[in-house]
């Protein structure tokens, strides 16, 4: 590895793990800021995928600013300029909400910093893949979930596109596997009545045979509105039965929060963000091996181009150093 042979080529025992080159390091974080804006401007535009693409390289950056800066005070700075770099492009919706959503990612990025740092330096070898699991762990999520709460805050997010392709449809497999055949752009009746059918026992399918089509389809149609009566009763909003189910789930969602009080509305704020939270971490295992490769690739890059250098501090530990 280029990591081991940097070690034995630059091995003066006398390095210090410190900053060294003011210039690199500011090029080091410009890349990030420049990465977290232009990921701001897509969110913003709309480009959620290209926005997506953008998160990834931003959390790559992200890894290794932690390799490579070393002072705790130009750490904090990064993790400043990056914030409010991130929120950049929706400063137009600037208010109170804005400024904690910028504070917390703030927070979350110096704390993410710390513990790299505190990480490396209680590490005689430089563990890449330990060090990338423990950036990208805190980092990627927190930065998910910043740049969705700026487009909430805008009103961008909870879009009944946003809902339909961004949460159902890849939680659709799940549910599917409890309500059969479910697909949230099919027509809400087609899917309550197959549903119903479904669940007929074979006394009522035999005794549904020996009716006329006409009668059996009174009959059906009766159960279906039955149904659909008892779900409105208990959400409170009526069923179009000629809508997709996406669309009617979307609308009792959004129906059932305008009802809320100020209080409730933050309680279901808070637990949608959880919820969202740990969805994204179950997913984690899924996205830390590509970025985790990229961050390698990049990594392996700049310490064969020499822009930064592997060597033993006068402790036998093995620093990177900007030189």
């Amino acid at each position: 590895m280029l990591t081991e042979s940097n070690t034995i080529l630059n091995a003066p025992a006398e390095t210090v793990d410190a900053d060294q080159s003011i210039l690199k390091i500011s090029v080091v974080i410009a890349c990030g800021v420049l990465l977290s804006a232009l990921t701001s401007y897509l969110f913003s535009s709309g480009y959620l995928l290209w926005g997506f693409i953008s998160l990834i390289l931003l959390s790559v950056m992200l890894v290794l600013q932690n390799f490579f800066i070393k002072g705790f005070d130009k750490l904090f700075i990064a993790a400043f300029l990056e914030a409010v770099a991130g929120a950049g492009f929706f400063y137009a919706d600037f208010s109170g909400t804005l400024a904690i959503i910028v504070t917390v990612m703030l927070v979350v990025l110096t704390k993410s910093f710390f513990d790299v740092r505190h990480e490396l330096e209680a590490s005689i070898k430089v563990r890449f893949w330990k060090i990338c699991r423990v950036s990208l762990s805190a980092t990627f999520p927190a930065l998910l979930l910043f740049f969705l709460a700026l487009l909430s805050v805008r009103g961008n997010f909870f879009t009944e596109t946003n809902f339909t392709n961004f949460i159902l449809k890849p939680t659709s497999p799940i549910i599917a596997a409890y309500l059969h055949d479910f697909d949230p752009n099919k027509n809400t009746k087609e899917f309550i009545t197959q549903m119903l059918v479904n669940n007929f026992s074979e006394t009522d399918k035999q005794i549904l045979g020996k009716l006329p089509p006409a009668a059996k389809n009174e009959a059906i149609n009766s159960l279906v509105n039955k149904f659909t009566t008892n779900i409105s009763n208990s959400t409170g909003r009526a069923i179009n039965l000629n809508k997709p189910i996406s669309t009617n789930i979307y609308e009792t969602i959004v129906s059932a929060y305008n009802k809320m009080t100020g209080n409730s509305k933050n309680l279901a704020i808070i637990i949608g963000v959880i919820s969202i939270y740990y969805l994204i971490v179950s997913v984690m295992p899924i996205l830390y091996l590509p970025i985790a490769l990229v961050a390698f690739i990049l990594y392996e890059i700049i310490l064969s181009t020499g822009f930064a250098i592997v060597q033993l501090e006068y402790r036998s530990r093995e620093v990177i150093v900007l030189k």
